[in-house]
């Protein structure tokens, strides 16, 4: 990256970084893969990387006056997203949509709990923050970490290209569900997140139509769109049904499933993200 342009960086919590797993063991990192995870991991080429935090960061950004704040304490398991600040103007606008749409198509790679802690802009020639935008971090335990093997560093950047010329106030419908797959990260609550997910599905497949059964509609859709077969395009119907008479049943004030809700919302937001990628690639 050219140290004149400055760069800017967005510190990101809960992910990890593997190489590709051996008989589903980790295997370590060598000394090469250790030394290209602290230069880092391009997503786009000369534009957007994604690398390791290490202490020459932590000196650089002094982010000892942040540690005061509560904002973000020294992790193994953390990492920032690095890129060209000329690049991101001139080609993406503005670096919040641009790490915005980051943290969209990590989501929708895989699952897994990574949160943008705070973004920071850096001149080239200083090592005093010139910005600082804080984001809202996730206060629920990362219990679910997000892993992510080098071999998968291709198909993000190809999602994330995808995202990138996408124009979202057009396409609102997209726009509604990706929205609703963000707000998961952000709700801990089973029962909000089903609505949520509801919220999503008929974004992407009712676009504002009525049907006098969502659940047996969309739930035909999705199977069609994410089945292998039969008997697999049955189950995932069947979820869609099931998660959509507990969401009935909650918001028209009558008893439901507590446990139920708590494991469909998993399976749910599975075929959710699964759904949005389908129709963004």
């Amino acid at each position: 990256m050219s140290k004149s342009a400055g760069i800017s960086l967005g510190f990101l919590d809960g992910i990890k970084i593997y190489p590709t797993p051996l008989d589903g063991r980790e295997t370590s990192f060598d000394a090469s893969t250790q030394e290209q995870l602290e230069k880092g991991l391009e997503l786009i080429p000369r534009i957007l990387k994604i690398r390791r935090v290490n202490q020459h960061d932590i000196e650089r950004i002094g982010i000892q006056n942040v540690l005061a704040f509560g904002i973000l304490a020294p992790r193994v398991d953390q990492y920032l997203i690095e890129w060209d600040r000329n690049f991101s103007h001139a080609v993406y606008g503005e670096k919040q949509d641009l790490i915005s749409k980051t943290l969209l198509a990590l989501r929708l790679l895989k699952e897994g709990v990574v949160v943008l802690r705070f973004l920071i802009n850096i001149a080239a020639d200083t090592t005093i923050p010139n910005g600082m935008s804080y984001f809202p971090s996730s206060q629920h335990i990362l219990s679910i970490n997000y892993i992510l093997y080098i071999d998968e560093i291709n198909h993000l950047s190809k999602i994330l290209e995808k995202i990138m010329v996408i124009d979202f106030e057009k396409k609102f419908a997209l726009k509604i569900a990706c929205d609703r797959l963000n707000k998961l990260y952000e709700t801990f609550r089973p029962e909000d997140k089903l609505i949520d997910l509801c919220i999503g599905f008929e974004a992407l497949f009712l676009k504002g139509e009525q049907f006098s059964s969502k659940g047996q509609t969309i739930g035909l859709a999705v199977s069609m769109l994410l089945g292998k077969n039969m008997d697999h395009r049955d189950e995932i119907s069947n979820a869609i049904k099931l998660g959509y008479i507990q969401r009935n049943r909650m918001v028209h004030g009558r008893d439901y499933d507590k446990k139920l809700v708590n494991n469909i919302t998993f399976d749910l937001e599975s075929l959710l993200r699964k759904s949005i990628l389908k129709f963004i690639l």
